[in-house]
């Protein structure tokens, strides 16, 4: 009796297991020490600086498109110093130079969403700074990101500056402007000049000596009027008031820019403090917790939209340690968050500005360093009800993680003690087929159209904005897939609320190497039917006894498996396989679709595999 007994709770629990009346369990998907510990390319040894560069920390990867005016084609850069390292720079913790550091650097850039970079170049004759450029470009090749020059007036140092800057201009042609991915417009290589205006520079020897027809950018709206310069890019502005963070500049360049034929490359910053640079003039622009950051985005929306875009963006900077314009170590937002847990009700509060935030996360554990993501909540909710995640029976801790607006610092709780009293063996209540207080959910995508090399990935947005607060939970799913090409979202199940909410969605394309994870499950819905068989022979020494359960076991397990006159173990080897399958160049259309009990929303986006 007591062998039987033991065996028809394992069989309880497979059957309740295959139906959906077991509670959730803990099944880790990342770690405390990944959503806490530094994600970016900065050192691990940088402790911050007192010019407002924070310590190297978990930075949010939302995309940095989602600050920009719905429907922006802008193309984002991001500008990159390539000097640190040296001696007469501050130490950093890394070297610009370092190949393995430059890998790093477009792995940050890309998993932010900026499609390029532009180095302050200082010619073919500084050598650690040629070599950190060449660097970054070789990386840039590998992986289809834009590159471009700024040559700095701190290149040109010789007496015939013209002829200097021929030269420099000729080797970069033949060095960087030969790659398709050298920054063109209209099939014409950029190229971007930092302080030479103010040479003596003959410019127009300087067109007719140099190669390829390049495009000359300069700094300041003043240089839409040059007759040499073939467009202007905005820098960080003037200075005087601290917490001016340069909205007269910036509207003027952009008015100007609006009325002008010419290239119009517009800027953004999270602040500015030259007091620890050797050349510094005690300039300071306050970042103001990340107000500043979206400021600089906010001026762009007020002067551009769908119907008049502005072309390119540049980031000021990636990694200026030491004027303190570096977004590579992430923004601070000065955010905290606060947790509790009563009875069911997981509660929570900030510090901060809740602006700056994107949307939280909810993690659950049992041993505070493992831990499984609950799904991502708008940035205006406080409270959730966890008995909607059905968990088991137990003790367990929970996390709220406030992940910042794109390239601010993601700010994680102190541990928060629950305990689930959930009853074994009941279903959880259905979700509403229309979500309480919505209408609707719009969702789109910032970018519709991908482009993916075989074994490498691609990354848009999926953008959900609700009419009214849409309080159930959303979960999303692709569809469509061709073989060989895989879809993952950096949250799968969301909570809106009543506000606009994103999540990053991933395609990514197998390359000829198949996958064998998880490659056994028809084989396992093959035998896991003989092995239960076998078990309850083993349990019950009365022949017919043993035969009736052993065959209503398996019937049970074969119908939970999709077996049962469906073929559901080739289905679940047609799926692996597909999955883990080469991916096939050519044009496909992937569907993203949001479902929420019986309510279902879908758009798509088109795949160009390499």
């Amino acid at each position: 009796m007591r062998k039987t007994g033991v065996f028809t709770v394992v069989a309880f629990v497979l059957f309740s297991s295959a139906f959906g009346f077991a509670q959730r369990a803990v099944i880790p998907t990342t770690t405390m020490a990944m959503e806490t510990g530094n994600n970016t390319s900065t050192a691990d040894s940088f402790q911050g600086q007192s010019n407002g560069n924070a310590t190297a920390g978990n930075v949010s990867k939302v995309d940095i498109r989602t600050l920009l005016y719905p429907g922006s084609t802008t193309a984002i850069y991001a500008h990159f110093m390539p000097w640190f390292g040296k001696a007469n720079h501050a130490d950093v913790g890394y070297s610009t130079a370092n190949p393995n550091q430059a890998a790093k650097t477009v792995d940050d850039m890309m998993s932010r969403g900026i499609q390029g970079v532009i180095v302050d170049w200082y010619g073919r004759n500084r050598t650690h700074e040629d070599q950190s450029t060449i660097a970054i470009f070789q990386e840039a090749q590998k992986r289809g990101f834009k590159f471009a020059i700024m040559e700095d007036a701190g290149a040109l140092k010789a007496d015939n500056k013209t002829g200097e800057l021929i030269a420099d201009l000729i080797y970069a042609n033949q060095k960087f402007q030969q790659s398709s991915n050298y920054m063109r417009i209209n099939g014409r290589p950029v190229v971007f000049f930092f302080g030479v205006e103010a040479l003596p520079i003959d410019w127009d020897a300087v067109r007719n000596q140099v190669p390829g027809n390049p495009l000359f950018v300069f700094q300041n709206s003043v240089m839409f009027a040059k007759s040499y310069a073939d467009g202007a890019f905005s820098w960080v502005g003037s200075f005087g008031n601290a917490n001016d963070w340069g909205q007269a500049y910036l509207s003027n360049f952009y008015k100007t820019a609006k009325n002008s034929p010419k290239r119009a490359v517009g800027s953004v910053k999270k602040g500015f403090d030259d007091r620890l640079a050797g050349w510094g003039q005690n300039r300071v622009i306050n970042q103001r917790c990340g107000t500043t950051w979206l400021e600089t985005f906010a001026e762009v929306n007020r002067n551009f939209h769908a119907g008049q875009q502005l072309e390119t963006l540049q980031i000021v900077t990636w990694n200026d340690y030491e004027e303190g314009t570096a977004i590579e170590m992430g923004i601070d937002n000065c955010v905290s968050v606060s947790g509790s847990a009563s009875g069911d009700t997981l509660s929570w509060n900030i510090s901060g500005d809740q602006k700056t935030i994107h949307h939280f996360t909810v993690f659950i554990s049992q041993d505070g360093k493992n831990l499984m993501s609950l799904g991502a909540f708008s940035s205006d909710t406080r409270s959730v009800d966890m008995r909607k995640f059905d968990m088991a029976s137990g003790a367990y801790t929970v996390y709220v993680k406030a992940v910042g607006k794109p390239s601010m610092l993601n700010k994680m709780s102190g541990p928060i003690g629950y305990t689930s009293k959930a009853a074994t063996a009941v279903l959880p209540p259905a979700e509403p087929g229309v979500p309480s207080g919505a209408a609707d959910l719009a969702m789109s995508l910032t970018q519709t159209s991908m482009e993916v090399s075989r074994g490498s990935s691609a990354s848009t947005t999926v953008v959900m904005k609700p009419s009214g607060d849409f309080r159930s939970k959303v979960k999303l799913n692709c569809g469509n897939l061709p073989a060989g090409v895989n879809c993952s979202f950096e949250a799968s199940e969301i909570v809106p609320g009543k506000s606009t909410i994103s999540t990053k969605l991933t395609i990514k394309a197998n390359g000829d190497h198949l996958a064998t994870a998880g490659k056994s499950i028809g084989t396992f819905a093959i035998w896991m039917p003989g092995l239960a068989v076998c078990m309850v022979m083993a349990s019950d020494r009365r022949r017919g006894k043993r035969l009736l359960v052993a065959l209503g076991l398996a019937t049970i397990l074969l119908f939970a498996m999709g077996m049962t006159g469906c073929g559901g173990a080739a289905k679940f080897a047609s799926d692996e396989a597909l999955a883990s399958a080469p991916s096939q160049p050519g044009t496909y259309t992937v569907n993203v679709v949001a479902q929420s009990g019986s309510w279902q929303k879908s758009t798509s986006a088109t795949i160009t595999i390499r």
